[in-house]
């Protein structure tokens, strides 16, 4: 009777030692496996925010060009208008001059 309680005793601690082991070796492939995920996840965010960035610029540079354009565009309508102005004035002017000498 002795011998078969030490001899249960004995398999549960040997069941127990081999269930701490599996444990350890469970929780070592669960700890290389988050690791991996974690470093694909990485690389993913990674890739993804370039990626974001990259048409974030692309849009900046479009919108840039534009702003670029439109005021090539405001500026040369602003330099005919002084132009016509400056015309019409030195018309006035010479008129002007000439009633002036009459």
């Amino acid at each position: 009777m002795a011998t078969d309680t030490i001899e249960a005793i004995r398999n549960a601690e040997l069941q127990s030692d081999a269930a701490e082991k599996q444990a350890h070796l469970d929780a070592e492939e669960i700890v290389k496996k988050a690791d991996a995920e974690a470093a694909e996840l990485k690389v993913s965010m990674t890739k993804e925010a370039m990626a974001g960035a990259k048409s974030a610029l692309e849009a900046a540079e479009l919108e840039g060009s534009k702003l670029i354009e439109s005021a090539k565009s405001a500026a040369q309508q602003d330099t005919e208008t002084l132009r016509k102005n400056a015309a019409a004035k030195e018309d006035e002017a010479i008129q002007f001059i000439i009633k002036s000498l009459s």
